[in-house]
């Protein structure tokens, strides 16, 4: 047997040989600690999934404790504090809800009279922080995590005022929430061996723990290193050593929304790792039989064979060490330890080949993936950025050609009429006329069936070989020999289509396709977005437009301004070369020309056209809106050299209607052939209707100004025809009464007492028909639009003084007392003493006239505010009823109940003294009540800066 040497071929092989086998024990080690960290990442999830579970549930439960107490705060026991009844209904709650320790309802003052568990004894509540929030906020309040004085279990307390119904608190309802379902949730999720779930509360004590719950519950953590990192994240993971000294993964969260408790899921780390360091174990083991195995070979092999195959295995193993993963042993047939040496070297290169192997294509996908991931996150920022279609499809396409490596590509849309594919964006042609030539029609199977299938199923169609489909003749003259067509969509409606094409073949992988669909999708929204941005921006124009131009027409009530404004506006906003109007004349019954731009005025209104010849008439006769895309071509136009002369070429005419009667036709043209979409038309149409009605209104205005000048002729006749015939009554009236007098006077002999009864009638007469003859010239007056106030300084105290006196023998003689009530600190006002005099008089005697013996009338005046003085008269007559007062200051109006009707007059007197104060500035109104009295009021202002000219009534 050959003695061992350090130096010997067989040492040195015996030691490569376990050489060899470190890496493969490195490769393990790494491969544990891998599995370990993978492991304690699981277990810190997994702790944190169930601390969050936890949260989320007692957050529910509050939730529903919240809604069950403000359904509890409604009802009559409680309200009423029958603590027999409530009890029993908390009680049966209490069977309901097993998530609740206990219910109960509290008196303002602390005290419990209403427990669904049996109270030990009184128990009041004044000194708990959550009562008290609830009596000062009258609303929901929540407590810490505390042990229950009732229950003796750990709970936290949901508070709830009861309010009456003049917002007094009348009672305070609780829930205490059992935290004991945190141990029913920790049981049933079977967590590992040693694992714990802990409640703690924000000062550190446990609340809740399973399992253990007795030995642990109502001690404090707050010291330890778990408790800190739970106060600095509120939510997360952890490693740390428990309080009975077990080393554990924590996973940890709030319980609920307050902040005020949080629950921890330990799980201990031996548990955690039991798989790996089995793993390992059995890794080593296996190592270890290897390595023994491949020691034995070589001390027991032959010279020959262990040199010629070590020289091999060593030749080799520098081959791999330089980088050559192609390095192997050699083929070794036999099962000798030697040879299965060799076979697990080849087997550990061929493992190490396939892994570089397999990390190499995995770095270049992550690296595509991560382009490609970029790159649609830089199409979606430039999408958000910008609503220019322009600009982003073009650097869409360009990211995708540069991406994918293709040599040219094309953006085609769809266009408005949905007929033809447009190409909005392209890169890498040689030839322009293969992009900009012909519209290409995606219907017509010429092109290909390749347009039409990738429209049809909406789907990318990869082309690996293009000379063997029909169509896509551009890029088959672009030299293209692979290609793929991607439909730019949005859900289920194809807007375009995205065209790729590659000069040399290529396959297109899976991957591929997924990344330019997605693109095609990105590019639909940038498309939509586009295109309801377009759309926004013309509504908002066209709003804004109708707006400025109804803005326009209805600022004046001149027919000519408003539809010089109207023409003006749509010159400046339409993109119309003329506009023309026409209105209907119904006496002569033609349409006349009326307004028009951008034409010569003369000669459009000259009689050559004054027929309104063409489609302005069937326009008219139809009621409806006309268009002429081609005026020059249009087969029912028969004179067209005026559309020639003006090189007119599209025609649209509206008609203005309003209230169902057309008044005219509104026209525009164009000078280019021009397609009036429905968009369009409908704004036109509503710019029609507002000019309509523009046109109306100045129509109206124009009629009602010829009636006002007709009817103030009319008005000025009549006033001056009762005021001549007024004027012819009062002469003879004037003799009548002076000849009477000179009777009485004994002029024309000696008269005895019934002569004279007589002639005192016809006087009383008279002065009556004088009266009444001088208030039908007042009121022609006022029939004539003025009335004249001449002003000066007036003394309205001395004016009332005046006006008593006036009236005082005729108040003596139906007994009725006259009173004053003035403020002395009235001031002098500026208006005039005659007519103020009028309205006083006018006022007392009607006072007079309707009060009965023994009544009284006061007649005052008081300054109201800095600006405003009052004068009354105030009578306890017979009254007014209520609905007679509204027509009370009305001309000949005359009141018709009770004993009014017996005091006829001409219904001029208010009426007369409304104009007169109101031409002072002033106002007149009643107040009265049928049977007691009335008090008339008018108002004057304090100063009249100015002197009063003659004011229309």
């Amino acid at each position: 047997m050959t003695r061992f040497s350090p130096s010997s071929l067989r040492t040195r092989l015996i030691l490569l040989v376990v050489l060899a086998t470190v890496p493969a024990l490195g490769l393990m080690l790494w491969n544990a600690a891998e599995q370990r960290r993978a492991a304690a990442l699981e277990a810190e999830a997994s702790a944190l999934r169930l601390a969050q579970i936890a949260s989320s549930n007692q957050e529910r439960v509050i939730e529903v404790a919240r809604e069950l107490l403000s359904a509890v705060a409604q009802l009559p026991l409680v309200r009423k504090r029958d603590s027999q009844g409530c009890s029993a209904l908390f009680a049966n709650l209490l069977k309901q809800y097993r998530g609740y320790a206990n219910l109960v309802a509290v008196e303002p003052s602390g005290k419990v009279f209403c427990s669904g568990q049996p109270l030990p004894g009184p128990v009041n509540f004044a000194d708990r922080n959550w009562f008290r929030r609830v009596v000062e906020s009258r609303d929901l309040a929540t407590s810490e995590y505390t042990i229950g004085r009732i229950t003796g279990r750990a709970i936290v307390v949901l508070g709830y005022p009861a309010i009456n119904t003049s917002g007094q608190v009348e009672a305070v309802l609780a829930i205490a929430l059992d935290l004991a379902w945190l141990n029913e949730l920790a049981a049933k999720t079977r967590l590992p061996a040693a694992s714990t779930l802990t409640v703690i509360d924000r000062k550190g004590t446990i609340l809740v723990r399973f399992p253990d719950s007795e030995k642990w519950v109502g001690k404090s953590i707050a010291q330890t290193v778990l408790f800190q990192t739970i106060l600095s994240r509120s939510e997360g993971t952890a490693e740390a050593f428990g309080m009975d000294g077990i080393a554990r993964l924590y996973g940890f969260s709030q319980l609920g929304s307050g902040g005020e408790a949080h629950v921890a899921v330990g799980i201990a780390k031996d548990v955690a790792f039991s798989t790996a360091n089995f793993i390992l174990a059995r890794n080593l083991a296996a190592l270890v039989v290897v390595t023994v195995l491949a020691i034995l070979a070589a001390w027991f092999g032959s010279d020959l064979f262990v040199l010629r195959r070590v020289n091999a295995l060593s030749a080799a193993s520098k081959r791999l060490a330089a980088g050559d993963l192609t390095a192997r042993a050699g083929p070794m047939r036999g099962q000798d330890e030697f040879s299965q040496l060799a076979r697990t070297f080849d087997e550990m290169a061929d493992s190490m080949e396939r892994m570089i192997s397999d990390q190499d294509r995995s770095k270049e996908a992550l690296k595509a993936g991560y382009e490609k991931l970029q790159t649609l996150k830089e199409i979606n920022e430039s999408i958000l950025s910008s609503l220019d279609l322009k600009a982003i499809l073009e650097g869409i396409l360009e990211k995708t050609v540069t991406l994918g490596l293709f040599d040219i590509g094309v953006i085609r849309l769809i266009d408005s009429s949905g007929e033809f594919l447009e190409p909005a964006a392209s890169r890498g042609y040689r030839d322009p006329e293969n992009v900009h030539g012909k519209p290409t029609d995606p219907a017509d199977m010429r092109t290909g069936k390749v347009l039409v299938q990738v429209i049809t199923e909406k789907e990318a169609y990869p082309i690996e070989d293009l000379s063997t489909v029909d169509g896509m003749k551009a890029f088959k003259r672009e030299g293209v020999q692979s290609a793929v067509v991607v439909p730019v969509r949005i859900e289920n409606q194809v807007l375009g289509m995205i065209q790729l094409g590659s000069r040399i073949r290529r396959k297109f992988s899976s991957d591929e396709i997924d990344f330019l669909e997605a693109l095609g999708i990105q590019m639909g929204i940038a498309v939509q977005n586009a295109r309801l941005f377009s759309g926004t921006k013309q509504n908002l124009e066209r709003i804004r437009a109708l707006s400025e131009i109804n803005l326009a027409i209805t600022s004046t009530l001149d027919l000519r301004r408003a539809l010089d404004f109207l023409l003006e506006k749509s010159d400046l906003m339409l993109p119309y070369a003329t506009a023309t109007v026409r209105l209907f004349d119904r006496q002569s019954g033609v349409l006349e020309a009326v307004a028009c731009r951008n034409l010569d005025e003369e000669e459009w209104k000259s009689e050559k056209w004054l027929s309104g010849r063409g489609p302005t008439n069937l326009v008219f006769e139809t009621r409806a809106p006309v268009i002429i895309r081609n005026v020059r071509t249009a087969p029912y136009i028969k004179d067209q050299e005026f559309f020639r002369k003006n090189r007119l070429v599209s025609y649209v005419g509206l008609p203005l209607i309003v209230k169902d009667e057309v008044l005219g036709v509104l026209a525009f043209c164009t000078r280019d052939e021009h397609e009036f979409i429905t968009e369009e038309m409908e704004f036109l149409t509503a710019l029609a209707g507002q000019a309509a009605i523009a046109i109306q209104n100045a129509q109206l205005h124009e009629q009602t100004k010829r009636q006002a000048v007709e009817l103030e002729r009319a008005n000025k006749m009549q006033a001056d025809f009762t005021a001549m015939i007024a004027h012819d009554l009062r002469s003879p009236l004037m003799n009548i009464m002076g000849t009477a007098e000179v009777m009485m006077d004994g002029m024309f002999g000696s008269v005895n007492e019934e002569q004279k009864k007589w002639l005192l009638k016809i006087l009383a007469g008279g002065r009556s028909l004088v009266d009444l003859v001088s208030d039908f010239l007042d009121v022609s007056k006022l029939e004539a639009g003025y009335v004249d106030v001449v002003k000066e300084a007036v003394d309205l105290g001395g004016l009332i003084q005046k006006g008593l006196e006036n009236h005082l023998l005729w108040a003596q003689d139906k007994k009725i007392s006259l009173k004053s009530s003035i403020d002395l600190s009235i001031p002098p006002v500026q208006a005039d003493p005659r007519r103020l005099d009028q309205v006083l008089g006018n006022l007392i005697s009607n006072a007079i006239k309707f009060t009965g013996e023994g009544g009284e009338i006061e007649v005052g005046a008081r300054l109201v505010n800095p600006t405003r003085i009052n004068v009354w008269v105030k009578d306890n007559g017979i009254g007014i009823a209520r609905e007679e007062i509204g027509g009370l200051f009305e001309k000949y109006r005359q009141l018709t109940s009770g004993k009014i009707s017996e005091h006829k007059g001409t219904g001029l007197g208010l009426v007369i003294c409304k104009t007169i104060v109101e031409a002072h500035a002033g106002k007149i109104w009643v107040e009265s009540e049928e049977g007691k009295g009335s008090t008339f009021y008018f108002s004057l202002p304090r100063n009249l800066q100015s002197d009063l000219p003659a004011t229309p009534c």
